[in-house]
């Protein structure tokens, strides 16, 4: 649910990724499906499921505070070493990170689950590696 607005925060603030998807405004980080007419390389992010904590709610928005999220991150290239060397940059930018709040989200860890890569089967062809976190 606010799992990918963290995700998003960290690889926009990781300069191992800005110096190849931009920054700022510019940057070439989408949620959900990136833009046909993007440059590539590209970086977009989904919600892939959460597992709520059952656990006394919140007395403040009666929610409970502790869920893991799973989000996939897919970078995508022009070629299957510009795809890869991005989905190294984010793998280094996420795996591992532990306490802290991104833009307003607090994460207590993430946690690199595994990979997939396929490309896509239209001209021009995009190659795509489809890496998947727990926060």
């Amino acid at each position: 649910m606010q799992a990918e607005i963290a995700v998003q925060n960290i690889l926009a603030n990781t300069s191992g990724v800005t110096t190849l998807v931009g920054s700022g405004s510019s940057a070439r980080i989408y949620y959900g499906r990136r833009v046909q007419t993007s440059i590539m390389p590209v970086i977009t992010i989904e919600p892939d499921g959460i597992d709520p904590t059952d656990q006394k709610p919140d007395t403040t928005s009666g929610a409970s505070k502790l869920d893991v999220e799973d989000v996939i991150v897919s970078s995508y290239g022009n070629s299957l070493t510009e795809a890869q060397g991005l989905s190294v940059a984010v793998r280094a930018a996420l795996d591992k990170k532990t306490g802290a709040t991104h833009n307003s989200v607090v994460v207590q860890s993430t946690q690199y689950l595994g990979q997939d890569y396929f490309n896509e089967e239209i001209e021009p062809k995009y190659h795509v590696y489809e890496d998947r976190y727990r926060l």
